[in-house]
């Protein structure tokens, strides 16, 4: 199972050759994991990111709104893997690959996944019911 978020190009986005510029596509993965965390967690993990990876496969315009799937690609002790795909159209335009954290703000550490979160986690995992 993925979850999936719409975002609506903006005109700042724009690049000067008149496509969605790359940095705001790392922008909308963020609000994809966002909106993942506060429909499927209510905003109670503290994440933070360690490392993100992006292939641009097209270049996206402003014309039409743009869909990402997230899906969770592997969950570690303390650390989280989304898997991101970028459509534009039905076109794949990038995937990536972000790294998050479980952060205990109060310890200034990395914290362990709980079986609780592991288990809401696993439901965006392909091939695991």
């Amino acid at each position: 199972m993925h979850f999936e978020t719409v975002i609506k190009p903006k005109f700042g986005e724009l690049d000067v050759l008149g496509h969605i510029n790359n940095v705001a596509i790392l922008d909308w993965l963020q609000e994809a994991r966002w909106q993942f965390y506060r429909e499927v967690f209510d905003f109670r993990l503290q994440l933070v990111s360690v490392r993100a990876e992006i292939d641009y496969h097209a270049q996206i315009t402003i014309e039409n709104d743009v869909t990402i799937k997230t899906w969770v690609e592997s969950i570690g002790n303390s650390s989280i893997k989304f898997s991101h795909q970028v459509l534009q159209s039905d076109q794949l335009c990038s995937s990536s690959l972000a790294t998050m954290v479980l952060y205990d703000s109060q310890e200034q550490c990395s914290a362990n996944i709980d079986d609780e979160t592991r288990t809401k986690l696993k439901r965006f995992m392909p091939n695991i019911k």
